[in-house]
This record gives C-alpha cells, structure tokens and sequence, in this order.
C-alpha cells in the first residue's frame, strides 16, 4: 500500500511540482503549487461531473425520499425497498457523489507529504527523466511567504492573510454545496412540520460553520504550501459549480419532469 501511495500519488505529484516550479518565471514555489492543483484538478474533472450530475438528481428525488421515509417510518425493510426502487426508475446512483471524496484523500495526503519535504533533500522521490532538480528552491513565495512553514510558527502576516482566505473560500464553497444538495421542501397546505428544519437541513448549517472553521485551523497550522492548494482546489471547485452547476440542474429537473409525468 505504501509503495503504491508513492508511485501513483506522492513521486507524481512531487515531479509535476518541480517541474511546474522550474518553468514558472521567478521560480516560485507557490504558483507552482497553485499550478500543480489546476493539473490536478483538470485530471479530476470527469469524476467531479459525474459527482456533480449524481448529487443534482438526488437532491431532484430528495422529496420523494421524504414522503417514502415518513409512509414507511415503521417498516425499514420496506422502506429499503422502495427507495432502491425510485434510484432505479430515476437511474440515480447514491453513491456515485462520494467518488470524488475518495479520489481526493489520497491526493490531499500527497500533497501534505510534498509540502513537507520540498526542502529535505532526503526524503525526494526519485525524478523523472524530463524533471531536473535545480541547484536551489526559493522557500518564500509571493515575495512575502514561507512555503514550507505554518503561519501558526512563523507570524508571517501575509501566511495569516492566505490561511484566513482559504476558511473564506471554503465558507463561500459549503453555502453553495448545501444549496445544491439541500433544497427546499415544498411547503403543503395544512403540514404543521414544513416550517420545522429537518435533520439533513440542520446538519448543512453546522457544517456550514463548522468545516470552514476546521479548515482554518489547518491552514493556520500546516505549511503556507496546503493553503496554497486548499484556495485553488476551493477557488476551482466554485468556478465549476457556476460553469456546469446550473445546466446539470436543469438537465436533472427536466429528467425528473420526464419520468414523472
């Protein structure tokens, strides 16, 4: 597990950063990173799409769900088999949204481990053949800011400011995923629960808070090099969400519309 950790994800990654690092004008270390989470993000892109148009659809069927979880509250069995049922007349598959969280880790454990040994020379991997080390690393990035150290242990002004903008980031990201994910029920003429929140709807708005939070902590507390990468991936991911978001919706709507007319 290990060796294929570093053949396929750490030795990669760690190669693609040099080598970014080594044609960006000014050898900057950050915009290397920067442009090694584009790469990395371009790759990903076909399973992101698919995750995207998964999570659409279910959030179409989500209230059907609800009707089917409140008829057979008392029968799980039952329950079970009518949910698999509306997945297959939808064509819906319930797991197919979480594909690209586990395509992610992997890539989020590499990244840490490059961050970590950019500037230990005896922890590289071996490069490739068109990759060349050069003589020297620039470890502060931007002009301002210590790639391989954490604003938490250097003070550096300029790391807060970055890790600060990566919670933002990721605020700004869990508000649009939970308004994709979790809309609004329809309110029913006489239903005194439509105006009480359901456990999904609370569970978005603590994570709403509580991720990006989370996600500062880190930023405040890794090296500067992970906020580089967080703000991409963030910035990226909200970048597609509003380039592809709104037509999946609609192809979604009109796919449900069809089936249920």
């Amino acid at each position: 597990m290990a060796w294929l950790f570093h053949e396929f994800f750490y030795r990669p990654l760690f190669n693609v950063l040099i080598f970014l690092y080594e044609i960006v004008p000014g050898g900057d270390m950050g915009v290397a990173v920067i442009l090694t989470t584009v790469v990395v993000r371009l790759i990903l892109f076909p399973l992101y799409k698919k995750s995207l148009k998964s999570q659409q659809e279910m959030a179409v069927i989500q209230p059907i769900m609800k009707e089917l979880q409140e008829k057979y509250k008392d029968d799980k069995q039952k329950l079970s088999e009518e949910l698999m049922k509306v997945y297959s007349d939808h064509k819906v598959n319930p797991f197919a949204g979480i594909a690209i969280v586990f395509a992610q880790m992997p890539i989020l454990f590499a990244i840490y481990r490059v961050s970590l040994n950019i500037f230990n020379p005896e922890n590289y991997p071996d490069f490739y053949s068109f990759v060349t080390l050069p003589e020297e690393l620039n470890a502060i990035s931007f002009g301002a800011i210590p790639i391989a150290e954490s604003a938490w242990d250097t003070q550096n002004v300029a790391a807060i400011i970055l890790a600060l903008l990566v919670g933002l980031a990721q605020y700004f990201q869990v508000k649009i995923m939970m308004a994709r994910t979790q809309p609004q029920p329809k309110k029913k003429e006489g239903d005194a629960k439509s105006d009480t929140p359901d456990m999904a709807q609370m569970m978005g708005k603590q994570m709403t808070v509580l991720l990006p939070v989370m996600i500062t902590f880190f930023a405040f507390t890794l090296p500067a090099a992970m906020s580089f990468y967080w703000l991409t991936t963030t910035a990226f991911t909200v970048g597609q969400e509003f380039t592809f978001g709104r037509k999946i919706r609609a192809e979604a709507a009109a796919k449900n519309q069809a089936q249920t007319s």
